[in-house]
């Protein structure tokens, strides 16, 4: 007798361990490698716990993070003398220990890799945690992750995805304890986002807490504690998505030259940016991102700028980039095209950015 329903049977097994438990298809098997001299755990300033590139090399050869990531951390690496190595650690239990990797640094959306360490005398036992990770797609974005959310979207979704690169913020816990909090800003004044607590005492990673403020209203600050709280009742129903930002992480390809059209904004405060259809790309951040090499900023005549309150200009332009579709920054720029303002005021696809530009 032929079983022919088992194949149907596991496709459907399978299906619902996606839908209900990703995290199960991610779990990582846990390393054990010879403790190199000189590796340090811990800085002698726990407020402060970033290590130097000398660390980060040696930490790499226990690691082996993907060198992908050193590439993207090679701008902060390589600069200030080798003191800023984009890894710190810090103590979750005895001898226990969470090893941050930072890979592309920014203001408010960093990249991590986060370990777990057991460190003897000898020998260090590592596990890379996989995290369940939540997302808010606004009702225009296109089904795509847009890491500046709206003021106001009520039509918006939270989805949820698998992934062992992780974005936003690393918060230390105030105390020794088995937890890795990842703070997802999406204002510069920390107003709001999305905030993530792990528990990660266990072989797997688990969310003991989730908590969220998509509109960005200061006059509606609240610390985080007052922010809304999702239930794991409620995080199970969000559809599961693949990681989009993660796409030119998998792609071996060079990114080739393209126009993009939109919104040019130059800030008194160093932060420069293109707002197009598909969202925000960044050219310059202050204290974070730049983008290498010379180019030529947009010939605007008087009558193609706008002024906002904060006195910062933008206007309308085309321009060939090559951009980055995960991190979402403009990698080089041959050349760009003033436009008139009305042509961005007739653009359905730029009044998502009608409430930022003012």
């Amino acid at each position: 007798m032929r079983f022919w329903f088992v194949p149907c049977f596991i496709k459907i097994l399978m299906f619902l361990l996606i839908l209900c438990c990703p995290q199960y298809l991610w779990a990582r098997e846990v390393q054990v490698t010879e403790r190199p001299e000189g590796l340090r755990m811990e800085t002698a300033d726990p407020f402060h716990p970033h290590l130097s590139a000398r660390d980060r090399l040696l930490w790499k050869s226990v690691l082996k993070w993907p060198d992908e990531c050193d590439a993207r951390a090679s701008f902060v690496t390589e600069s200030n003398d080798g003191e800023y190595g984009l890894i710190s650690t810090y103590p979750i239990g005895k001898n226990e220990f969470i090893v941050d990797v930072e890979c592309a640094k920014g203001m408010r959306h960093s990249e991590h890799f986060y370990y777990k360490v057991t460190a003897t005398e000898e020998s260090i036992e590592s596990q890379l945690l996989a995290l369940e990770q939540y997302a808010y797609y606004p009702a225009e974005s296109g089904g795509s992750m847009d890491l500046e959310a709206p003021k106001r979207d009520p039509k918006g979704e939270f989805v949820r995805f698998m992934d062992s690169l992780a974005y936003g913020i690393t918060l230390i816990p105030k105390e020794i304890t088995p937890k890795v909090i990842l703070f997802d800003p999406h204002s510069s004044v920390l107003s709001c986002g999305l905030y993530t607590v792990y528990d990660v005492s266990g072989a797997l990673p688990k969310v003991s807490e989730f908590r969220a403020k998509i509109f960005c209203r200061p006059e509606e600050a609240l610390p985080i504690e007052k922010w809304k709280r999702y239930t794991a009742q409620e995080r199970a129903k969000w559809r599961v998505v693949p990681n989009s930002q993660r796409e030119d992480w998998k792609s071996s390809l060079p990114p080739k030259f393209e126009t993009r059209c939109g919104w040019f904004s130059d800030s008194m405060s160093s932060s420069i940016s293109l707002y197009g259809r598909e969202g925000k790309w960044d050219i310059a951040e202050k204290w974070g991102y730049k983008m290498p090499g010379e180019w030529d900023r947009p010939d605007f005549a008087p009558n193609q700028k706008i002024k906002t309150k904060a006195d910062d200009e933008y206007g309308c332009v085309c321009m060939e980039v090559k951009v980055s579709h995960r991190s979402n920054r403009i990698l080089e720029i041959k050349n760009t095209r003033a436009q008139s303002v009305d042509v961005c005021r007739q653009d359905p696809g730029l009044k998502r950015w009608n409430h930022q530009l003012k």
